[in-house]
């Protein structure tokens, strides 16, 4: 039987002479790998279907193995043109790339999944390239693995303690705790309240420390390599 289904790419392998091995995280359910045939050699542009984070609509066949066959991928039609943005592009890699190293075979996230589908659908909707998106969707993650704080009333005078995750008075090693600053922006983040103005090099170091933060919380993280380059385009 064949079923309905949409999903973000995460990463894709060669599969036979003309398929791929696609890691995808679905809606209904949670991250799954999938294999389709005949797609490599057909007319060209067919590959960048499978662009990290693209969001795509498919079918599948029924199974219990751990990979399941696909059929009719096409493009979510609101988001055609995800790609066209050359900074946006290092951002959905970032975020596949992350939220593959961070979630669960088969571990339904559908809020965080909802999340990600209407940030991308509306920033496409206002034409305009959100240089905070993989900030905003990372801090969904957190609250959908259930690590994400609690927030005080007011930030004044507090930092984040990487290791016990909480907003808190300076009075741990400074080596577990973000900077004032960066403190600062996660909890507006956090709050999805108005944003003092960042810059690249401070998105880069939130990051940096949000990557340290998940590898304190959850010992299967094995870390990105992609986060770099955003320093270098944002």
């Amino acid at each position: 039987m064949l079923h309905s289904d949409e999903g973000f790419i995460l990463n894709r392998k060669a599969y036979g002479d003309t398929g791929f091995i696609l890691n995808i995280f679905t809606r209904s359910h949670g991250k799954r790998a999938f294999f389709i045939q005949g797609v490599r050699k057909k007319k060209k542009g067919s590959a960048a279907l499978f662009q990290a984070f693209n969001l795509i609509q498919f079918t599948h066949y029924d199974g219990k193995g751990s990979l399941l066959r696909m059929k009719d991928p096409q493009v979510h039609p609101q988001l055609v043109q995800l790609y066209d943005s050359p900074p946006r592009a290092f951002i959905l890699q970032f975020l596949a790339e992350l939220f593959s190293e961070i979630l669960h075979d088969q571990e339904e996230h559908t809020v965080l999944f909802d999340a990600c589908k209407h940030q991308l659908i509306t920033e496409l909707k206002e034409e305009k390239f959100n240089p905070n998106l993989h900030l905003q969707l990372f801090c969904k993650l957190l609250f959908s693995l259930g690590i994400s704080p609690q927030l005080p009333d007011l930030i004044n005078g507090k930092c984040f303690n990487l290791i016990e995750g909480e907003f808190q008075t300076r009075l741990s090693d400074s080596h577990i705790l973000m900077s004032g600053e960066n403190s600062r922006y996660f909890y507006q983040f956090l709050k999805e309240s108005q944003l003092d103005e960042i810059d690249g090099k401070h998105r880069l170091s939130l990051v940096n420390d949000l990557l340290k933060y998940l590898d304190a919380q959850c010992e299967w993280f094995r870390g990105t390599k992609s986060q770099n380059v955003l320093g270098e385009i944002l």
